[in-house]
Parts: structure tokens; sequence; C-alpha cells
């Protein structure tokens, strides 16, 4: 199972469908589980020809906004940051959290804490994306999943986070 977040064109989540599609997961039995709300029916639209075009209607799934998506990382062969231009996403963390391997695009903010090959895996193209999941279906990279949970857990944990905050404002008050 894969699990991407968010259904809007800036999102990439046609990325993710068009790559799932290229992949060859579905005959394999994987299921791409799309999660998020889409308001644009044109884009609904796309999502749509774009599943029939590769004949992966049936290995689709949207599940639609999730107040609790711990169980669906949890359970994740991946989880894809498809995002054509990210800040820090948070989902990002959150699955480098609960041990969800992270394929990320190659752009924005998710730059500065994902290093590929190390705490998660890169992509620039739908091609590429396929061929990652092609090979995260055959060899799952332990070693990159526990580097990212450890990161997250070292950078991000309530108790890591609130210590680096104290001490920024420390600095300040001191100042």
């Amino acid at each position: 199972m894969f699990c991407a977040a968010l259904l809007s064109k800036a999102k990439g989540v046609d990325c993710a469908l068009r790559a799932f599609g290229l992949s060859g997961m579905a005959k394999q039995g994987y299921k791409l589980k799309i999660i998020g709300v889409c308001k644009s029916e044109t884009l609904k639209s796309e999502l749509s020809g774009i599943a029939k075009y590769f004949d992966i209607e049936d290995s689709v799934e949207y599940l639609g906004y999730q107040a609790n998506i711990k169980p669906y990382m949890e359970k994740a062969t991946a989880f894809l940051m498809t995002s054509v231009n990210e800040g820090l996403g948070r989902v990002t963390v959150e699955a480098m959290f609960y041990g969800c391997l992270v394929i990320a695009r190659h752009s924005g903010g998710t730059l500065e804490f994902l290093k590929n090959g190390y705490n998660g895996l890169y992509f620039d193209n739908d091609e590429q994306l396929s061929k990652i999941l092609q090979m995260v279906s055959t060899k799952m990279p332990i070693d990159i999943i526990s580097n990212a949970q450890k990161f997250a857990i070292d950078n991000f944990s309530e108790e890591k986070y609130g210590e680096k905050i104290k001490k920024v404002y420390s600095e300040i008050i001191t100042d």
C-alpha cells in the first residue's frame, strides 16, 4: 500500500497516480490510498482519467479527510510526498515518526531535512517515482526507515523540539 495526501494539482496527486500506474504495482496487489479532499471537479475528472488509462481504478482508494493518519502510515509501504513545492511538510515528518518510508519530490522545503538514500528517497519525475516504487516492493530499505524515524524523534519530538524552542528564547532574553 502506498499513501499520498491532499488532492490538488500543486500537491501532485496526478503524479502519484501516473507513477503507480507505470510501476505495475496494482498487478502485484498493491493499492494506492489517497487521503484528502478534492474540491475541484476538473481535477477529479483528470484523476479518474489517469486511473482509467492505466487500468488501476480498482487499485486506487480515495479515503477523503482522515483526522488520524497514524493507522494508514503504520501499514503503508511508503508515503508519497508528491507536492511540487512543499514547505516543511508536517505529514512528511509524521510519516517518519511512524516508520513509514518517505518518497519525496526533489524540491521545496523537503530538501532541508530529507537526505536521499539516508532518511528518504527522492524523485524528479513520474518515471523515477515508478522505478522507486518497483524497487521498494522487492527490497524495503529498512536502514533508511530507521534513520528517518531517529531523525524525526531527535528533531521533532515534543521533548526535543521544546528544548530547542527554550534555547532560542533563552538566547533572546539574555542578549
